[in-house]
C-alpha cells in the first residue's frame, strides 16, 4: 500500500485524527447546541429548534454550493487540505463567539446566536466538504474505501467519548441548578485543537497520496456502478441523519432531566461516553465483516444491532448501571456500523465519476443536513409541547430518544434487504483479507 508519511505517522492515520477534530465541532452541534440554547442562552425550545434549523439549512446549501462550483478544482490532496484548514480556523474563531450568547441582553441573545452559528456553519462547509472528498482522493476499491470509512468512525466515535467526558459533569451540574460558564472554554480549546489537527492533514496532503487494496492486490479499474445505488444512498443518509440526530439532541436532557428520576445516579454522565466508545470500537468488528460478506449484508446487520439497542434502551434502564451503559454501547456500535457503511457506499458512487466527486459529497451532505433541520424544527416543537424538565416528562423523552432510532434502523434494514437485489450489485466482497 502507498502511503505518505509525516513524521513516520501514515496518511490514513493523520486522516483519522484530521477527522476527529472535524467530529468535534460536528458532536459537539448534536449533543450540545440544542441543550446549551434551552438551558443558559434562555430561548424557548421553539425558538431553539427555530434556529439549529436555519443555520442548519444554510449549511446544507453552503455545502451543496461548494460541491458544486468547487468540483472542477478540489481534485487533488493539496487542494482539499488547503481548503479545510480555511474552514477550521472560521470554525474556530466564530464558536467561541457563539458561546458568548448567554452574557449577552436577552432580547439580542437569538439574533446574536442565529448569526455567529450561521458563520460557523458556513465554516463547517469548508471544512466538511473537502475533508469528505478525501475518501474519492486517496481510495481504489471497497476495501480501502471501508478502511479510511471505518478509521473515519474510529475518530468520531472518540470525539464522542472527550465530548462526553468534558460535558456530561457540566450538563449534570446545571440540573442541579448551577449554571456553568465553562461552554466558553470548551469552545476555545475546541477551535485550537481542531486547527492543529487540520494543520498537520494540510502537511500530509501536499504530496499525492493512495491508500490501496491490501495484500498487494489491484485497484479496481472503472468500477461499475448502479444509477440506482445512488438513490439508495441518499435515501438512506436522510433516514439516519434525520432520526438519529433526536438521539443525539435529547441525549443532554437525559442527563440532566431523567436520570434523577429513573435512578441512574451518575451512571448516566456515561451515556455519551458508552455510546461513542462503541461506536469507535466496533469498526475494526464491521470492516472485518466487509472482508467476508460485503457492504450490502453489513448494512442489514448494523441497522438490526441499531434496533436492538433502542428497544433495549427502555428496558436497559430498568436493569440497572451495567444493563444501561451496555446498551448505550450497542447503539453506538449500530449507529457507527450503519453510517460506516452509508460513506462507504458513497466513496463507491463518487468515485465512478472522480471528476464530480467533490459534487456527490456535496450533495449527500445537504441532504444530510436538510433532514436534520427537519429533525430539529420538530423536535423543537415536540419539546415546546409540554414541560421537559418535570419529573412526570421523563417517559416521553425516553420515547423519544429511542423512537426515532428504532425507526431509522427499520427503514434502514428495508433498503438493505433490496439494496442488492434493485441495483444489480452482488453482496459478495470484491477482496479477500491476506
Amino acid at each position: 500500500m502507498a502511503g505518505l508519511s509525516l513524521s513516520k505517522l501514515p496518511f490514513l492515520t493523520i486522516y483519522g485524527v484530521a477527522h476527529f477534530g472535524k467530529s468535534l465541532f460536528w458532536h459537539s452541534s448534536n449533543l450540545v447546541f440544542a441543550f446549551f440554547l434551552t438551558e443558559l442562552v434562555g430561548l424557548s425550545a421553539a425558538a431553539m429548534g427555530l434556529l439549529l434549523a436555519l443555520s442548519l439549512i444554510l449549511n446544507a446549501f453552503a455545502d451543496l454550493g461548494l460541491g458544486w462550483g468547487l468540483r472542477h478544482r478540489v481534485q487533488t490532496l493539496a487542494n482539499a487540505t488547503r481548503l479545510q484548514l480555511l474552514g477550521s480556523l472560521v470554525c474556530g474563531m466564530t464558536l467561541p463567539i457563539f458561546a458568548l450568547s448567554p452574557s449577552l441582553p436577552l432580547e439580542l441573545r437569538f439574533a446574536h446566536a442565529l448569526m455567529t452559528l450561521c458563520l460557523f456553519r458556513v465554516g463547517y462547509s469548508l471544512l466538511d466538504v473537502p475533508q469528505n472528498a478525501i475518501m474519492t482522493l486517496v481510495t481504489s476499491d471497497d476495501h480501502s474505501r471501508t478502511k479510511v470509512a471505518g478509521v473515519r468512525y474510529v475518530g468520531s466515535g472518540l470525539a464522542i467519548v472527550l465530548i462526553a467526558v468534558l460535558v456530561g459533569p457540566w450538563v449534570a451540574a446545571i440540573s442541579r441548578g448551577q449554571r456553568l460558564g465553562d461552554f466558553l472554554w470548551f469552545s476555545l480549546g475546541l477551535g485550537l485543537m481542531v486547527l492543529a489537527v487540520s494543520l498537520l492533514l494540510h502537511l500530509a496532503g501536499r504530496a499525492q497520496t493512495a491508500i490501496g487494496p491490501a495484500g498487494g492486490h489491484q485497484p479496481e479499474l472503472a468500477e461499475p456502478v448502479s444509477p440506482r445505488l445512488w438513490g439508495y444512498v441518499l435515501g438512506s443518509i436522510l433516514v439516519v441523519s434525520g432520526l438519529l440526530s433526536v438521539f443525539s439532541k435529547l441525549e443532554a436532557y437525559f442527563i440532566a432531566y431523567v436520570a434523577p428520576v429513573v435512578g441512574l445516579g451518575t451512571a448516566a454522565m456515561y451515556l455519551m461516553l458508552a455510546a461513542g466508545v462503541g461506536q469507535a470500537a466496533s469498526q475494526l468488528i464491521w470492516s472485518r465483516l466487509v472482508a467476508g460478506l460485503g457492504l450490502p449484508l453489513v448494512y442489514r446487520r448494523a441497522a438490526l444491532v441499531l434496533m436492538a439497542a433502542s428497544v433495549l434502551f427502555p428496558l436497559a434502564i430498568a436493569g440497572g448501571k451495567a444493563a444501561f451503559l451496555l446498551c448505550a454501547f450497542a447503539f453506538g456500535a449500530g449507529s457507527g456500523g450503519v453510517l460506516m457503511v452509508l460513506w462507504a457506499l458513497l466513496a463507491k458512487v463518487a468515485a465512478s465519476d472522480p471528476q464530480s466527486s467533490l459534487h456527490y459529497f456535496g450533495r449527500f451532505t445537504f441532504a444530510s443536513k436538510m433532514a436534520q433541520a427537519i429533525s430539529a424544527l420538530v423536535l423543537g416543537g415536540i419539546l415546546s409541547l409540554f414541560d421537559y424538565r418535570a419529573a412526570e416528562s421523563s417517559g416521553i423523552l425516553t420515547a423519544l430518544m429511542t423512537g426515532a432510532p428504532l425507526m431509522a434502523g427499520a427503514i434502514c434494514l428495508i433498503l438493505a434487504i433490496t439494496l442488492s437485489a434493485r441495483t444489480g450489485w452482488s453482496s459478495k466482497p470484491v477482496w479477500s483479507p491476506v
